[in-house]
């Protein structure tokens, strides 16, 4: 979870992407997120399992800042399916902080994807086609956004609604390890 000023921020500066003419669907304010691991349906029971393994990880790894800055596009600006804004400052640290949750659920039924690249989705498009406006508009057009602290991650629960998806909180894992984070990695 970002911090409500950071989501306001983000949500500011990419708000003029509503009015090109490529369908452009923002993600809500409030939704604004970082993803370190996908899980997809789990089972009650499974949650449980799954939460045991993440209290290690939030003991081994110590809290670290991150900033956000730039925006870009999955899976590139030309054929743009998703945007996204990034991290620049503080992306190696959750890169390691996502590898550790991969390595920790592998053991239970998670694929092991390694694929993680920080960024905050702020914007899907329903067709990808090539959109000139956007690879334009998308050009260097974000600098610096702010950053924060991140000394917790979450298990989230996701239920997709009308008005987009609503997430709730189901448990928090406090970063409270001493091993170090690379503070300044790309």
């Amino acid at each position: 979870m970002l911090p409500g000023d950071l989501q306001r921020t983000i949500a500011d500066a990419v708000r003029p992407l509503e009015r090109l003419r490529t369908r452009v669907c923002l993600t809500r304010k409030e939704n604004l997120h970082i993803t370190l691991k996908f899980l997809g349906d789990v089972s009650v029971g499974k949650l449980q399992e799954v939460a045991s393994l993440l209290m290690p990880v939030a003991g081994r790894r110590a809290p670290f800042e991150i900033e956000i800055a730039g925006i870009g596009a999955f899976p590139d600006v030309a054929r743009a399916r998703i945007i996204w804004v990034g991290v620049s400052r503080g992306a190696q640290a959750l890169k390691l902080l996502s590898r550790d949750i991969e390595e920790s659920l592998t053991g239970v039924g998670f694929e092991d994807e390694d694929r993680f690249k920080a960024h905050v989705t702020v914007g899907r498009i329903r067709h990808a086609s090539r959109t000139p406006e956007l690879e334009t508009e998308l050009k260097d057009r974000i600098g610096t956004l702010g950053g924060c602290r991140v000394s917790a991650f979450y298990l989230m629960k996701s239920t997709l609604a009308s008005g987009g998806s609503v997430y709730e909180v189901l448990e928090e894992f406090r970063l409270s390890g001493e091993e170090p984070s690379p503070e300044f990695a790309g």
